[in-house]
């Protein structure tokens, strides 16, 4: 059996499906404690473009029979991902690395060839609700205002661009590290009216520090931006919507009602589009 299966074509701007064996990977262990699937928590693939260095991580949940994580790369991602290593984390924050030398097949199983860049099927968003006349607009969901934030309830949505219930999709936001200051957020709304911490899922800055808050419910603090230009990525599947800030997976819960494209700048979005 191979280690990893692929269930869906990795295409740009879509989710593919991955599944991992455990007991094929396991059989690749030389360590006698991690041989023991039991002791796994996490299992995580890291692939890296080649060329680029854009870095995507698929993490399985090892306590599954049969884990299932996704890969995703945006509609600007590189053409090929090769598998850099895989880490098995255990309870104890302790992990085993196996790097690309020592895992099988390592080309032909687990390298990802995502194709050539998606053209003509991007939408790019049209921010209409919530301007007051202080955001400068652009092309291709351009979105600016310099200085602070006035209002955090009445954030820039779109009501051109809102997300039916049940609907599948997939949100890209672009920004430079630079162009992120204090009061900055992207992300989505459940409503065109004010906003509460209950009403949106949003990547904000706060203080210098780059949060992720999901209906007050879920927050993760601290997350790393790459110097230059930033994707935060999001998805909805089969009612599960999926975060990612540059390939990396933050969060996925459950909703499958209506939802609005979502900024509020302090600084700048230079690209928001449907992919």
């Amino acid at each position: 059996m191979p280690i990893l299966t692929k269930n869906e074509t990795p295409a740009k701007g879509q989710k593919a499906e991955f599944e991992l064996d455990k007991s094929a990977l396991a059989a690749i262990v030389s360590d006698l404690y991690f041989q023991d699937s039991a002791n796994w928590k996490s299992v995580e693939m890291v692939f890296k473009s080649n060329p680029g260095k854009q870095r995507r991580v698929v993490k399985f949940d090892a306590s599954q029979a049969t884990p299932i994580a996704s890969f995703f790369a945006s509609a600007r991602a590189r053409d090929i991902f090769e598998i850099e290593k895989i880490i098995i984390n255990d309870f104890d924050n302790g992990n085993l690395v196996i790097p690309r030398g020592d895992i099988p097949n390592a080309t032909t199983e687990f390298d990802v060839d995502v194709g050539a860049p998606v053209g003509p099927s991007i939408n790019y968003i049209d921010w209409d609700l919530y301007l007051f006349g202080v955001h400068t607009l652009g092309p291709e969901g351009f979105i600016q205002k310099l200085g602070p934030v006035l209002n955090y309830e009445l954030a820039p949505r779109s009501i051109a661009d809102q997300i039916a219930s049940d609907t599948n999709f997939s949100l890209t936001f672009e920004a430079l590290d630079t162009d992120i200051q204090d009061g900055w957020s992207v992300g989505l709304a459940k409503t065109s009216l004010s906003l509460t911490a209950a009403d949106q899922f949003v990547f904000h800055m706060n203080n210098s520090n780059l949060t992720f808050n999901s209906e007050d419910t879920y927050s993760v603090s601290a997350l790393p931006l790459n110097v230059g230009t930033n994707y935060f990525n999001i998805t909805r599947a089969e009612g599960i919507l999926s975060f990612w800030l540059n390939g990396a997976p933050i969060h996925a819960p459950a909703y499958s009602g209506l939802l609005l494209p979502l900024v509020r700048v302090g600084g700048t979005v230079r690209k928001a589009y449907f992919n």
